[in-house]
């Protein structure tokens, strides 16, 4: 199914909220064949209106609201939260669970390991990406191994994305201004055709920060940072049925940061307190592909080989890494009123700590930690998923994969798991316009290896620790008329058994990790204009208790969540205007020695001009947080009833960006 509706469409990603996770049919190449309507008039707009359960933040809502961290990128999508004010700190969550539980990949490139819980893990800039594609909770078998919560996949541009028809070559020039960090930021890039088969893409960002100003007028210190990346794209056509693409990625991020970067304060500790110093993340991210497109409809071979690197490094302290390689190897075959993928993959990770030099405690004095050996993982997949049109009112999604994970940790300790996933969703579809669905999926998850940066202390696994998996079940319904009212509703349970934390020094299988929620919206489009309107709330608990801030690597609560979004184009004057809004409830189901989390209300707009026709020139303004709201996100590390402070970091105020891209 794909209709194209006329039409200028500009909102937030509430336009595209809630539903229930028709297994993975929208995750691009990686996560599958997305069923949507693309909704489109004026080359300058484009929304896709996914399945229900699948988000999607597409390039042309990245060009018109300016994100330049995580929070920015993700802030607008329904079933997504992100904490933490600045780029060091921040963590995402799918439905109030940490994304050490989701499968996270960059052009297909698999994101694996859990650095520190400190800190966050994602290292992403916003400027070069072409989509972000979400599945929410357990679902896809091609969603990838062990992907208890969601898959979120990031999708960078190529040169085809780049060029207009008829061209050869092209590039822009990007420079801007932002208030809130008093930031200044640059973007070059460049694109072409080396000839009729090979084409290139080359781009280059760096991003300067200060220290960012609070609602309050506060500065909030030790956030200034800088970031570069850099990204390389090189396709090519071997001949008629084979061809090859390659792709490099550099992404860092330097800034003068506290030891535990999401603790705002200075705190008492025995080993290592919490002073500033220099710290380094980098991302590594090397891909070849290679495609053979059969005569027939049943062959379509693609086989992709990977190698990724992250890392966190504290200056004369210590470094994490975490690298990842392998190669998948998948086929997708249309047969009469099935769309077949199946394939195998390969993967291997490991994970080291490097000691640098000492840390240094309350009191001034230098702790050597113990270097330790690093952790490897190796795992091994078989997986199939199909889509089957049934019937013109009937049609299915279901399939399975089975892996194998065979772990070594850094004491010397095998654990090998091996087990199914499986998952069905069936659609019915009424009436005209109107679709329901029903969603059952189990995922399999092995044993992964521990938090790097506590590799160095007295942590161990227990011998008896075993793999989790999680179970789901999902309603949703989705409906879309021809006078351009849609709306859309999902209900949702999931749980997360056996799942895997740390008591005391022992890391184990610490019970049931239940999550149960619902997400609606509904709204209006129509030619240039368009309204929507959206409610979400997803409960998190642990062992029938609800998650709070102290409970790192699982997830936390946050309040239910009310959207608003509208837009217009101003045709003539080549003008787009929007608006958006978030009130996030209060959450008082608290410890009692623990206050409960304020609500907050905010409000961001939008503005994209381009004075001339005849020119390529292109005046984007952005306000986020119109007014200068001061807040906590509710996935930001909270109070501490010891001593009565906020530990986490206060969310920018009111930050207005101003930028100007040229193309040529």
């Amino acid at each position: 199914m794909k209709t194209h509706l006329q039409g200028i469409k500009f909102g937030s990603a509430s336009v595209l909220s809630i539903g229930i996770l028709t297994m993975g049919q929208a995750l691009a190449e990686e996560i599958g064949e997305l069923e949507h309507t693309v909704i489109e008039g004026d080359s300058s707009a484009l929304i896709v209106i996914t399945d229900p359960g699948v988000e999607e933040i597409t390039g042309r809502q990245i060009e018109v609201k300016q994100p330049d961290t995580l929070g920015d990128l993700f802030k607008d999508l329904p079933g997504a939260q992100v904490s933490g004010g600045y780029a060091a700190d921040q963590k995402l969550y799918l439905r109030g669970v940490e994304d050490k539980f989701a499968n996270i990949s960059v052009d297909g490139v698999v994101q694996g390991g859990y650095l520190n819980y400190h800190s966050g893990q994602l290292s992403v800039e916003p400027e070069m990406l072409k989509s972000v594609s979400v599945g929410l909770g357990a679902g896809s078998a091609l969603n990838g191994p062990g992907a208890l919560a969601g898959a979120v996949m990031f999708e960078t541009k190529n040169a085809d994305d780049m060029l207009a028809e008829g061209e050869d070559f092209g590039g822009y020039l990007k420079a801007g201004y932002g208030s809130g960090a008093n930031s200044y930021f640059g973007a070059a890039t460049v694109y072409g055709r080396i000839n009729e088969d090979w084409s290139f893409l080359g781009s280059l960002t760096y991003r300067d920060n200060d220290d960012y100003r609070a609602g309050n007028g506060e500065t909030i210190d030790y956030t200034a940072s800088q970031q570069w990346q850099s990204l390389l794209k090189i396709n090519g056509q071997l001949n008629a049925q084979n061809s090859v693409e390659f792709s490099y990625e550099h992404n860092e991020l330097d800034g003068i940061f506290r030891y535990r970067p999401h603790l705002s304060q200075d705190i008492t500790h025995p080993s290592a307190d919490n002073r500033p110093g220099p710290q380094v993340n980098k991302r590594d991210t090397l891909s070849a592909k290679w495609r053979h497109e059969g005569a027939s409809d049943w062959l379509d071979l693609t086989a992709r080989a990977y190698l990724n690197t992250n890392s966190i490094t504290r200056v004369d302290q210590f470094r994490l890494g975490y690298q990842s390689y392998g190669i998948d190897l998948r086929n997708t075959a249309d047969l009469q009123d099935h769309h077949l993928v199946f394939g195998a993959e390969l993967r291997r990770d490991d994970a080291k700590q490097h000691i640098l030099g000492p840390n240094i405690n309350s009191d001034g004095d230098e702790n050597w930690p113990t270097q330790r050996g690093g952790e490897e993982l190796e795992i091994v997949g078989l997986y199939a998923q199909d889509e089957w049109q049934i019937s013109e009112r009937w049609r299915a999604s279901y399939g399975g994969r089975v892996d194998l994970y065979d772990y070594t940790d850094r004491d010397g300790k095998n654990f090998t798991d091996i087990g199914p996933s499986g998952n069905v969703t069936l659609s019915y579809s009424p009436l005209a316009g109107l679709d329901i669905n029903a969603t059952a999926a189990h995922v399999f998850r092995g044993v992964q290896p521990m938090e790097v940066v506590k590799f160095s202390r007295d942590t161990m696994n227990s011998d008896d620790l075993s793999a989790e998996t999680a179970d789901k079940i999902e309603l949703g319904a989705v409906w879309q008329s021809d006078s351009g009212f849609f709306a859309k509703g999902a209900i949702y349970k999931q749980r997360i058994n056996d799942v895997i934390l740390f008591e005391g020094d022992y890391r184990v299988n610490g019970g049931e990790l239940d999550t149960q929620g619902y997400e609606m919206s509904f709204g209006w489009m129509k030619d240039n204009f368009n309204v929507t309107f959206g409610l979400e709330d997803a409960r998190p608990e642990l062992n029938g208790e609800a998650l709070q801030d102290d409970d790192f690597g699982l997830g936390t609560t946050t309040g239910r969540t009310w959207r608003a979004s509208t837009s217009y184009m101003f045709e003539d004057q080549r003008l787009l205007v929007g608006w958006s809004m978030r009130f996030v409830e209060s959450v008082d189901d608290v410890p009692e020695d623990v206050p409960a989390k304020d609500a907050y209300f905010i409000n961001d707009c939008y503005a994209e001009w381009r004075p001339w026709a005849e020119k390529d020139i292109t005046l984007n303004l952005t306000v986020n947080n119109v007014f200068d709201e001061y807040y906590y996100d509710h996935g930001t590390w909270g109070m501490n009833s010891a001593t009565g402070l906020q530990r986490g970091f206060a969310e920018r105020g009111r930050d207005i960006t101003l930028s100007a891209t040229y193309k040529f």
